[in-house]
């Protein structure tokens, strides 16, 4: 029962060398599939899913707000709030830390969105058979038997992909990369205080500035089949 949790830097090939290592080992391949998977549960569309997911904090729970609004009587959301929300602690909107990710806090409504992923992800895994990309799964789902893999690259070779791939120039391929490795480290941060690009959280990390993507693949899939 093969089950694979992977990271990826943008510009890594990650999900391309996910969707080669579940077609390697005939399982299935979610990504995607856990926003819209949420956005039915939440009855919100799957744009304000995405948006708590990759705007900044403050955007998040003023579209997590709305959503809340929506179910002002609570039932449909009383199952997800049995839990004690964190405490929101005061950080000042101009704070920055040098060299580190800013720490962020969450409220009930980011408690609220992470239940429903933590619901929909474990069920996704459970029966294994799968590689789940994305929103720090290797540390959801560190409890269960996976093989937790990080796919990185260079960054200037990143923004190279990146301008070959979307056919934009280099001052927006370099921003795409910087704002998806800034977006990537403050979701790790604030939902689970953790460090999106610390390598002790993955099983594997596989650098594919000097791998192809077939190789980067059967390094994968070789450590996978040696743990089941």
């Amino acid at each position: 029962m093969p089950l694979v949790t992977l990271s990826r830097q943008f510009g890594s090939w990650g999900d391309e060398i996910g969707q080669d290592v579940a077609l390697a080992l005939g399982v299935s391949y979610v990504d995607r599939e856990i926003i819209k998977t949420v956005a039915q549960r939440m009855e919100a569309p799957e744009q304000v899913i995405s948006d708590i997911e990759e705007k900044s904090p403050t955007v998040a729970k003023r579209v997590a707000n709305a959503i809340i609004q929506a179910f002002a009587d609570g039932t449909r959301l009383a199952p997800l709030v049995g839990v004690v929300p964190a405490p929101v602690l005061t950080v000042p909107e101009e704070q920055e830390l040098e060299n580190e990710p800013a720490v962020l806090t969450f409220d009930l409504n980011d408690t609220l969105y992470l239940n429903f992923v933590r619901q929909v992800i474990r069920e996704v895994a459970q029966s294994g058979n799968v590689v789940v990309v994305g929103r720090a799964t290797h540390l959801l789902l560190k409890d269960m038997r996976a093989l937790h893999v990080h796919v990185v690259a260079p960054i200037d070779l990143r923004v190279e992909r990146v301008m070959l791939d979307r056919s934009c120039t280099r001052e927006a391929a370099e921003k795409m990369v910087h704002n998806s490795d800034s977006a990537r480290e403050s979701y790790t941060s604030r939902f689970y205080h953790s460090r999106w690009s610390d390598p002790t959280l993955y099983h594997m990390t596989v650098n594919t500035g000097m791998l192809t993507r077939e190789q980067a693949c059967d390094l994968i899939v070789a450590a996978v089949r040696q743990i089941h």
